[in-house]
């Protein structure tokens, strides 16, 4: 029996102080969620999750990250569907304004990285990625030494990145455009939020050309020059127009959704609001 003791204890001992080593942190259960320590995990296995509310009022966030974007196989148009997907705190990415005192959550982790209507931060603005192309972020990217050429390098075109808002800087009392760098006022280039026009990669087309008689003819870039009974003659060339207003990949619409962290409402825009651009509201759901 003795014997037997001395076996089981040291075991069991060993299994207490692997489950306080590798269990859930106490500092990370049940704590309260604002600002930026919003940002929440719970996967399937309980083990290995970090329950935090999601909001003050003790609700719990169900594993969903605040600022966490989700792409949906139905549209808007659901308006069941979308009405309670957004008393769960998920509503579209479309650039809609919030208060910090409705969500503070989301305003602390989004800050100014789509764009804030005044220079407090106190209503900031939503991702608006209608339409548009998800890439990742450059992150300060560096290719291979032997490799300096595309995939490896990432966005080669990252100095072309520009303001999420630049509508911002127009109005009489400014605000934040997007990811906006301290000293130079300018944009943040390499930083989440950042846009890019669409762009087709820079190339040359040769021709060839013959002159009525066919004795002369020319090859090389448009606007090439030749003689022609020793006096100098230009010749120019252009292509056809084809193609369409944009240069993209085969692609299909999804819904993208972004998690705020709260129950939220979002009236329906009315035609004088969509004639003007109006940025749409998403407001708390009051109980």
């Amino acid at each position: 029996m003795q014997n037997l003791f001395g076996v089981v204890l040291p075991i069991i001992c060993l299994v207490c102080f692997l489950a306080n080593c590798f269990g859930p942190p106490e500092r990370f259960m049940n704590r309260e969620c604002s600002g930026g320590n919003c940002m929440t995990y719970r996967g399937p296995n309980e083990k290995y999750s970090l329950q935090m509310t999601g909001a003050k009022d003790g609700s719990q966030s169900e594993g969903w990250i605040v600022g966490e974007i989700r792409a949906f196989a139905f549209g808007s148009d659901n308006v069941v569907l979308m009405r309670s997907l957004a008393e769960n705190g998920w509503v579209e990415c479309a650039g809609q304004l919030i208060e910090r005192k409705d969500f503070p959550e989301a305003a602390g982790v989004l800050e100014d990285t789509w764009g804030s209507q005044n220079a407090s931060r106190t209503r900031v603005f939503l991702p608006d990625l209608r339409g548009l192309v998800l890439r990742g972020w450059h992150h300060g990217r560096q290719a291979p030494g032997k490799y300096p050429f595309s995939p490896y390098t990432g966005d080669i075109d990252l100095n072309s990145r520009v303001f999420p808002r630049p509508e911002l800087l127009d109005v009489p009392e400014p605000g934040i455009a997007g990811p906006t760098d301290s000293k130079t006022k300018q944009v943040i280039k390499d930083h989440v939020g950042s846009m890019q026009a669409e762009q087709f990669h820079g190339h040359r087309h040769n021709f060839s050309f013959v002159a009525g008689n066919g004795l002369l003819k020319v090859q090389g870039d448009q606007n090439a020059n030749a003689s022609v009974a020793g006096e100098q003659v230009r010749i120019g060339s252009s292509t056809a127009f084809e193609g369409g207003n944009e240069t993209h990949p085969p692609n299909v619409y999804v819904l993208y959704l972004i998690y705020i962290g709260r129950p939220a409402y979002e009236a329906p825009p009315s035609e004088e609001d969509q004639r003007s651009a109006k940025p749409r509201r998403v407001q708390a759901l009051q109980n």
